[in-house]
């Protein structure tokens, strides 16, 4: 009986023995260290009794110092409170007159009125109805999931990364049957897919952190509100970290961006950035009523002592009283991210050590210097994790911040720790800008970006005047206000919404889309701050950050939502904050922020006293980042006619666009802001109406300038296989979506047009004609889609011809050869949750499809079997009269010209209003008809104007839509010739605006009365047309039966586009050419649509995987750095000859080189145009060292000349699967390819020896150098061993590379032979032949040069030669005194990881070639490097032994300049993101670290999963990833390996254009490329998008 409790106790003991055991070898026994505090919360002094608790073992006592003074990075007293003297006062006051208060629970006697004041307080602060006081942050989060959530019919989803407390109530609901469910760390993408795949029948609870405490980061909020709403789950927040820091009031990151409304409990803590202690809940009174019953952890403790409330209420007062405490701790935030290069958008740093001790031995370290920085250990954060949590306060001076940051000469043994500290850190990703690009924009109607000039020019007016004009058309509006500040004072979308009558969305919901119907007009703001200055001071003194990628998603997402059913009439206007250059809230310049859209833009220019410069530099800024400008609008003060100058200096935009300058009255004064202060004023008002006009016509133009566009890029693909040649294409095969048209690029992504949602290539998609002029473009909404006949078929034409279709491949039905697979990878998860408006765009009903046999959807210009009038004879010639080429198209029923009346003599060419404005090169545009072909100047009902043969009819659009079309301003036709004239101009402006646009049949406005009819300048009205005969030229257009109003004041620029005319316009009114009415008839609504409107035309934007063709070096926010550059050199030198010459662009280009892959052995850089000519000057460098170091060759080659034998010949040392250019010398030096074969270069001569190397390859896991044939065979005739001698295998790719291993005896070869011999004696062997060979020819052949591509050879299918091989070749070669060539055009300059190729191979040539990545894809600029003693090989008196090669254009300024930016982005490591270098975070993956820069990229590549990938060995046959390249290799039938026809990539590549991913094929070879600054995010969702494709 006596003994059971013995042995029970010495259980324990052993328990007790064995844990603490374990616990203190993984080093994760914790211990309490006493710490001294002074006056401030981030001063503490160690006393000297406990300097060994807190510097351990490690020091011994003679070392110890006294006391141990501390600088603490360790607390959470984020704003410093605890120790204001406000805070200090009121809790010393409270103590003294009610002591420590009542020790009660709450509900049973413990609560007081100073619990109930701080709880209105907090419920006020947060925007709720009530709160809740509790003991601490812990209890409350104990306190309410267990009690809302305690059942068997509640689901929780909790984040991974969540607090210790909300793990804890989450098990205590667990506990009482409720089911948890934990999504990825702050992945909303796998939350919806949890909510998705919940049981309807049950609530649900989603809990978060705000701010993570150990890592700080934030929870996607907004994302998980949008969820809230579609789900209806309690969202449950801990905004521990985030209270008094972040929002307006301080209310935490719910405020801040602007989600409050949707949180259902507000939880927090008293004693982070308050500095006190307790927790709270701030809720409904509902919610609260059930805590007050149910929450175990309130009704069981004591309330807050009295004296703590009393310091909370303080400290909240403090708080909101006194900003600056929050302004300098952010100060302190941005400082520290300034000095180390860390990124946070909270105070909480994490360096991620992994290992405990790591954590802890740096720690210790950091304490010997004063600093206190804890390790944190699992379970606080999860194993492999450890790491160092630097948390800043308000209270750190910036002499503190700096001391840690190593900035301000603290001694170098900190200097080299942070450094440590820094290059071991593990990622931590929060993007300061960035684009994404996971969904595209609709074109199915007009969308503008408003500029300004500077601030206070007046967008919101000329966004406001658009507003009133749209309304007066019936047409439907979106405005968006992406960025807002001094908000809702200032709301700038409160101004359009009233005048077009629209609804006005807040800013609190940025991307909410649920309650907003498709197409509904309406007016939003989508990001706002409250504090009245710039956007980013605002972020900034908010703490509401908002990435430039978020705003971008934000805005797409809303114009594809309107976009998605927009009807007739309908245009979207973003205006954006201040000027052109001003800084966004993530201080990125906006003109660059923006590039990710490229909409077109409206630039509200200045008319005040230096407008015109602020003008014109706005263009300017607008111009080098893309930004196409649509119109210039210019307010004029005080009579300075700014708008007259800027029409003389804008003209047309750098393409040749016309850029209108558009006169408005002066700005009216704006009125002092209220509560009670109207929209719009009686000022407003008068302005308004007196502008009326001007609006009009620029909505006109706007609507007309998106036709122009969308016209232009329907008819690019079979513009461009008409008349384009294209490299590396075989045209015979090329199908309509096989052709990619670029609308723009923004860094790595291409915005593509897309005529169709979803438009992919197809199995049977085929040839297009190039002569046929048929395109698959699509038909506007409304019009009926017209199957085109088979080839058989003839399609009535006028005139009595026919017109015959040619064969075009079908997209209306049968199977896709690029279908998307199923998604199962984590990328497939995140791209398939699309945007609302995708959806929307994806569920138009789709066209009809064809009927069997049909060749798809009639072409906008079918070839056309024209005849004579009389005869119908089919004959196709300039001067037949086709039909409207768009009107069967767009309505079979309307009959084309000719059928009407007005039929001209045989042979006269009848102008369809739309064929000039789609194509002025069609033969049917005035002046381009044939000799004898004859323009018809009447409207298509043939009622008036009819002319003899030899006049013409002029479109209404044609010099609109081609400033350069004959019936342009000043062209000299019989067409009546607009010019700078002055004339009255009529409209209603109540009437619609587009009935002449919505209806194919009718005529344009402008009937000319034969030659004589003119415009004199300056005149009032149209010379010979009777005045009787002039209505108004706009009434008729926007309603025929509706009177004429005159407008007043409508002032564009010279040459400028008014409704379609080619006119000039002053001060005054202006009066058209007479239009037949008769012409004009009206049309129902919803039967037509403005020209080039397509509902389903988008802009998508595509991953550059091919880095266009291996040139692109940078990323969207450094592309504008090398713009900058080359407009410098362009704008300051242009272009200069180069021979001996020189410019400063030239020689700082030449530096860098030299002392960067040159480094070390090059003296001498040669500038030529591209890499070919580069390999040719290369080439002569080395042949020349030669013969100049074997003088015994040109004695030999003399006496052969002499004696007229054939003179020895040089060939070259080179490997198979090479490609060195496409010049005659550069394929002579390569052996035989598909490149060179009988088909491509019958001149072709193999001038060489070319050896098959052993390869690098992953396959099926491991690195492996597999042999070849014929170096096997070499072993097998020495008795060196068999093919499996020589397969190496390697534990990584850099083991492999290792020039060590050259040395290295292989086991498995007799005699203990080294690799690096075996192949010397082999190449030597070879050479021997070679030469030996050459002996008994008429010719005598000799080795002249070596050249290889280093490391990988590109074109040959992404090939890594056996780098030991290739050591071997450059031994070989010097040992015989030949000149060794690097072939780096594709592989240098951060290619594959180095500055030089040779870097890595770990071998100097002679002479190296570089291109693509020199100018960072941006022009074509080509250098090739040499040594001294190849130079010297040039040098003597005469001119003929000079280097006889150049171009014009070498060293062209533009690209020297480009060049020295790519390389100074490259190699910087605070622009280059992936440049180790050991003093920045998460910088170096070497082990051990590297003490100095070591210049080489980080892996871009998750090597994890290219081994996974590389083990599908069922459809892959072997994967090279190095550097910026990723290449797999697919297995193929037997025999077909390495043929450059095949196709079996083909099929990859096409899905991964599904994705959004633009790749090209290498035969069986899918590669995928990134540049040496693209993010390793990105390239982690590349890989993702790769593998899922190839293994599904």
């Amino acid at each position: 009986m006596c003994e059971r409790p013995v042995t029970v106790q010495l259980a324990w003991n052993d328990w007790l023995t064995d844990t603490l055991g374990h616990l203190k070898a993984a080093q994760l026994q914790r211990q309490l260290r006493p710490l001294g505090y002074q006056d401030l919360p981030v001063e503490a002094v160690a006393e000297s009794q406990d300097v060994p608790l807190w510097l351990g073992s490690s020091v011994t006592p003679d070392l110890l110092p006294g006391n141990l003074p501390l600088t603490l990075f360790s607390s959470n007293d984020y704003l410093g409170l605890s120790a204001h003297p406000a805070v200090r006062h009121a809790a010393a006051e409270s103590a003294l007159r009610h002591g420590l208060g009542p020790r009660a629970s709450p509900v049973v006697g413990g609560h007081t009125p100073q619990h109930a004041a701080l709880q209105a307080t907090l419920a006020r602060l947060c925007g709720t109805e009530t709160a809740m006081l509790f003991p601490t942050g812990f209890a409350a989060n104990l306190a309410c999931l267990p009690a809302l959530g305690g059942s068997k019919d509640v689901i929780i989803f909790s984040d991974a990364l969540n607090h210790a407390s909300i793990i804890d109530g989450t098990r205590l609901a667990c506990r009482a049957g409720a089911t948890v469910q934990v999504y990825v760390h702050a992945d909303a993408a796998h939350l919806e897919q949890l909510l998705q795949a919940a049981p309807t029948n049950k609530r649900k609870i989603v809990v978060t952190d705000s701010v993570f405490s150990m890592d700080g980061d934030l929870a996607p909020l907004v994302e998980l509100a949008h969820l809230k709403q579609r789900f209806g789950f309690l969202l449950v927040i801990d905004e521990a970290h985030a209270t008094l820091m972040m929002g307006q009031k301080g209310a935490g990151l719910a405020e801040a961006l602007g989600v409050e409304e949707h949180i259902d409990l507000h939880v927090g803590t008293l004693s982070k950035a308050v500095g006190a202690q307790g927790g709270f809940i701030a809720c409904s009174h509902a919610i609260r009523e059930v805590l007050l019953t149910k929450s175990r952890s309130f009704v069981y403790s004591t309330a807050p002592a009295l004296p703590i409330v009393a310091a909370v209420q303080a400290a909240i007062d403090t708080a909101e009283r006194e900003p600056e405490h929050r302004q300098r701790l952010w100060a302190r935030i941005q400082q520290f991210s300034r000095l180390t290069g860390l990124q946070s958008p909270s105070p909480v740093f994490p360096i991620i050590l992994g290992s405990e001790a790591a954590a802890l031995n740096f720690s210790q370290q950091l304490l010997q210097l004063g600093f206190y920085v804890p390790a944190i250990r699992p379970p606080t954060v999860p194993k492999g994790t450890s790491r160092l949590r630097i948390s800043l306060s308000a209270a750190h001076s910036e002499g503190d911040v700096a001391a840690l940051s190593r900035s301000q000469g603290l001694q170098p043994l900190a200097q080299r720790l942070l450094g440590e500290l820094v290059a071991v850190a593990g990622t931590w990703r929060v993007p300061r800008r960035g684009h994404s690009f996971e969904s595209g924009l609709s074109l199915a109607a007009p969308t503008y970006m408003i500029w300004g000039a500077n601030t206070g020019v007046g967008k919101t007016l000329v966004a406001a005047g658009l507003a009133a004009a749209v309304r007066r058309s019936r047409g439907q509006l979106l405005y968006l206000k992406p960025v807002q500040s001094g908000y809702p004072q200032d709301c700038d979308s409160r101004l359009p919404a009233t005048l077009a009558d629209v609804q006005q969305e807040g800013a609190e919901k940025a991307d909410e889309l649920a309650d907003i119907q498709p197409g509904r007009s309406y007016a939003k703001t989508l990001h706002a701050w409250h504090t009245p200055v710039g956007p980013h001071l605002a972020a900034q003194l908010e703490g509401q950050f908002v990435s430039d990628e978020k705003i971008l998603q934000d805005t797409r997402r809303h114009l594809n939502h309107f976009h998605s059913s927009a009807g007739p009439g309908s245009i979207a206007l973003v205006e954006t904050a201040g000027g052109v250059s001003s800084p966004t809230p993530s201080n990125t310049v906006q003109c660059e922020a923006w590039q990710g859209l490229s909409l077109p833009a409206i630039l509200v220019g200045d008319g005040r006293l230096g407008g015109i410069s602020a003008t014109l530099s706005a263009q300017d800024s607008l111009n080098l980042r893309g930004h196409t400008t649509a119109a210039v609008v210019v307010s004029e003060v005080d009579g300075l006619d700014n708008s007259s100058a800027l029409r003389r200096h804008l003209g047309t935009s750098p393409l040749g666009h016309q850029v209108p300058v558009l006169e408005l009255p002066a700005l009216p004064q704006a009125p002092t802001r209220g509560s009670d202060t109207p929209a719009v004023d009686a000022a407003l008002q008068a302005w308004l109406g007196a502008s009326a006009a001007q609006f009009d016509s620029l909505l006109h133009l706007l609507h007309d300038s998106h036709a122009q566009r969308v016209a232009k890029l329907q008819r690019s693909a079979q513009a461009a296989a008409d008349t384009i040649w294209w490299p590396f294409t075989q045209h015979q095969t090329l199908g309509q979506h096989d052709i990619t048209v670029i609308d723009s690029r923004c860094g790595e992504h291409y915005s593509v047009f897309r005529a169709r949602s979803g438009e992919s290539a197809s199995s049977g998609s085929s040839p297009l004609s190039p002569h046929s002029h048929q395109s698959q473009v699509h038909q506007p909404a409304g019009v009926v889609n017209v199957p085109a006949p088979r080839k058989s078929q003839k399609i009535a034409a006028s005139g009595g011809g026919s017109m015959q279709a040619g064969s075009l491949g079908s997209d209306a039905g049968g199977d896709q050869v690029g279908a998307s697979p199923d998604h199962s990878s984590c990328a497939a998860r995140r791209n398939s949750t699309l945007d609302s408006a995708q959806q929307a765009l994806s569920q138009q009903p789709s066209a009809p499809a064809s009927p069997p046999g049909a060749d798809g959807f009639q072409s906008i210009s079918p070839a056309i079997s024209s005849s004579d009038a009389n005869t119908g004879a089919g004959t196709s010639s300039a001067e037949a009269s086709p039909p409207s080429w768009r009107s069967s198209m767009m309505d079979p029923s309307t009959p084309s010209p000719s059928s009407v009346a007005g039929q001209s003599d045989a042979g006269a060419s009848q102008l369809s209003w739309r064929s000039s404005m789609m194509d002025p090169s069609h033969p049917n545009s005035l002046g381009a008809a044939g000799p004898n072909a004859a323009s018809q100047c009447t409207s298509r009902s043939g009622v008036a104007g009819q002319s003899n043969a030899g006049a013409a009819q002029l479109s209404w659009r044609s010099s609109m839509m081609d400033p350069s079309h004959p019936n342009s301003s000043g062209a000299q036709v019989p067409a009546p010739a607009f010019q700078h004239a002055s004339m009255d101009v009529q409209a209603d402006h109540h009437s619609a605006w587009r009935s002449s646009s919505m209806d194919p049949s009718q005529t344009g406005l402008l009937s000319a009365a034969g030659p004589a009819a003119s415009v004199s300048t300056g005149s009032a009205t149209l010379k010979g047309v009777p005045d009787s005969s002039q209505p108004a030229w706009r009434s008729s257009m926007m309603d025929p039966t509706q009177p004429s109003t005159p407008i007043q004041h409508t002032t564009f620029a010279s040459s400028s586009c008014v409704d379609g005319m080619n006119v000039a316009m002053s001060s005054g009114a202006v009066r058209p050419a007479a239009a037949d009415a008769a012409g004009m008839a009206d049309q129902q609504a919803g039967s037509g649509d403005l020209p080039g409107r397509d509902v389903k035309a988008r802009l998508d934007m595509q991953y550059d995987a091919c880095a266009s063709w291996w040139t692109q070096g940078v990323s969207a926010h450094l592309q504008p750095k090398i713009v900058q550059a080359m407009a410098h050199a362009a704008g300051r030198w242009g272009h200069v000859i180069f021979p001996e010459s020189t410019h400063e662009p030239a020689l700082e280009c030449t530096r860098l080189l030299l002392q960067g892959p040159g480094k070390g052995w090059a003296s001498r850089v040669f500038f030529s145009d591209n890499g070919s000519t580069a390999i040719e000057v290369a080439l002569k460098m080395a042949f020349r060292k030669f013969m100049a170091d074997n003088q015994y060759f040109l004695s030999s080659w003399q006496s052969s000349v002499d004696k007229g034998s054939s003179p020895p010949q040089l060939g070259v040392l080179g490997l198979t699967n090479a490609y060195h250019g496409d010049t005659l010398g550069t394929m002579d030096a390569v052996a035989p390819s598909p490149y060179n074969g009988i088909k491509q270069t019958p001149w072709y001569t193999a001038r060489g020896l070319f050896l098959d190397p052993p390869t690098l390859e992953m396959i099926d896991g491991e690195w492996c150098v597999v042999p070849k044939e014929e170096i096997v065979a070499h072993a097998a005739r020495h008795a060196l061993g068999t093919e499996q001698s020589f397969v190496q295998q390697f534990k990584s790719r850099d083991c492999a590379f290792a020039v060590s291993r050259d040395a290295d005896l292989l086991p498995n070869l007799p005699g203990h032979r080294s690799i690096a011999s075996i192949y010397d004696d082999y190449i030597e062997e070879q050479m021997d032949v070679y030469h030996r060979h050459g002996a008994g020819a008429k010719e005598h052949r000799s080795v002249g040069a070596c050249i290889i591509e280093p490391v990988m050879q590109g074109a040959g299918g992404m090939i890594i030669p056996d780098p030991a091989f290739q050591r071997s070749m450059v031994c070989v070669c010097r040992k015989k005194g030949i000149p060794v060539i690097f072939d780096e055009v594709f592989s240098g300059l951060w290619r594959l990881g180095t500055a030089s190729a040779a870097e890595r191979l770990g071998v100097r040539p002679d002479i190296a070639c570089f291109a693509k990545l020199l100018t960072g894809g941006m022009i074509p600029l080509a250098v090739t490097l040499a040594t001294a003693p190849v130079f010297a090989a040039f040098q003597n008196d005469s001119k003929l032994l000079a280097l006889l090669h150049g171009h014009s254009y070498s060293a062209h300024a533009t690209g020297c300049a480009a060049a020295v930016a790519a390389m100074r982005i490259y190699s910087d490591p605070e622009q280059n993101p992936n440049l180790c270098h050991p003093a920045y975070r998460d910088r170096c993956h070497q082990s051990p670290a590297c003490s100095q820069p070591c210049g080489r990229l980080l892996e871009l590549w998750d090597l994890k999963v290219v081994q996974k990938l590389s083990k599908q060995v069922d459809v892959v046959q072997h994967v090279v990833a190095i550097g910026t390249v990723l290449a797999i290799t697919l297995r193929t039938e037997p025999g077909q390996q390495g043929s450059y026809g095949l196709e079996s990539a083909k099929i990859v590549t096409r899905q991964l254009k599904q994705r959004g991913i633009y790749a090209r094929p290498l035969g069986n070879v899918v590669y995928v490329m990134c540049t040496p600054t693209t993010s390793r995010k990105q390239c982690a969702t590349l890989l993702d998008d790769v593998v899922s494709v190839i293994i599904n």
